[in-house]
């Protein structure tokens, strides 16, 4: 909303900052963001990133640390980063509801404590499954809708435990593969 672009991925400098693989925009030079107190940004590859309702931005991807203990999950907020829980995997997808809910995506079994086939929803607290998941692949996408329906894309064969073919949708209690049936 005010106009700076957020970049996440896998370089060490945002001319001519050090960036550690985050980096802003504000239309006329790239500058480090969260870096001030924390002294560091992300020390591994960014693949998704998110801004919240609330004004914080969410960052995804293969790290351990975002300035502090953060595995491949971490909250950009006032100007430092937070863990905002841990992925077992890699996360290679985020999409935040209009409710502040967080949608993680990627390649992973566990979010936080629970046990979560690629796919789960933290509401600032906790985390929860997407029911059974999103089987025999990753997810690369999301994306929620007005109503809060939690659309996913990828490499995966199977949501829900049926067959989805890389689309389906998540409508709150159960998934809807999107796909053509298998020939």
């Amino acid at each position: 909303p005010d106009g700076r672009l957020f970049a996440g991925g896998d370089f060490l400098t945002a001319f001519p900052y050090s960036a550690g693989n985050f980096a802003v925009w504000d239309g006329v030079t790239w500058f480090p963001l969260g870096q001030k107190t924390d002294g560091l940004g992300l020390n591994g590859p960014v693949w998704a990133l998110a801004a919240a309702p609330d004004g914080s931005f969410y960052a995804g991807g293969d790290f351990t640390l975002a300035g502090r203990w953060a595995t491949n999950l971490a909250r950009l907020r006032n100007n430092a980063w937070e863990n905002v829980g841990w992925i077992d995997g890699w996360t290679y997808a985020l999409a935040v509801a209009a409710n502040g809910d967080l949608y993680v995506g990627g390649s992973f079994s566990r979010a936080g404590s629970v046990a979560a086939n690629n796919a789960a929803r933290w509401n600032g607290t906790f985390f929860s499954p997407l029911g059974s998941g999103i089987s025999h692949g990753d997810v690369n996408a999301l994306a929620v809708d007005a109503d809060g329906r939690v659309y996913t894309g990828g490499s995966f064969d199977r949501a829900g435990g049926m067959d989805a073919r890389g689309i389906a949708m998540w409508d709150g209690q159960s998934w809807i593969p999107l796909s053509a049936p298998s020939d």
